[in-house]
């Protein structure tokens, strides 16, 4: 007789803001200036809740995220940066200190 154990774990898979991984170049910007500040905010706290939820586990593995998103009258400009122990990285050390392929 043989028994066999399975291990089950109730992780929730870690998806990133849309915003992170965006390629803004061909977005266009609100077409007053109340859609586009409220654009930057909502972009913003999209952000600040993923880093708020995840914040200690990238703080445990020396990650440094900084991220900026202004939406001008002809153009959309979004900056991301990440930095692990003081260097700077892309998206990719981010992606591998949570765990995400």
């Amino acid at each position: 007789m043989t028994t066999e154990t399975t291990k089950t774990t109730n992780t929730a898979e870690i998806t990133l803001p849309e915003i992170l991984t965006a390629n803004t170049y061909y977005w266009r910007p609100g077409s007053s200036a109340r859609e586009r500040r409220s654009n930057e905010a909502r972009r913003h706290m999209e952000v600040q809740r993923f880093l708020d939820a995840y914040g200690e586990m990238l703080a445990a593995n020396g990650i440094t995220v900084k991220f900026h998103y202004e939406e001008s009258c002809n153009h959309v400009y979004k900056r991301l940066e990440v930095y692990k122990d003081g260097v700077k990285k892309d998206i990719r050390a981010l992606k591998k200190a949570l765990g995400i392929k």
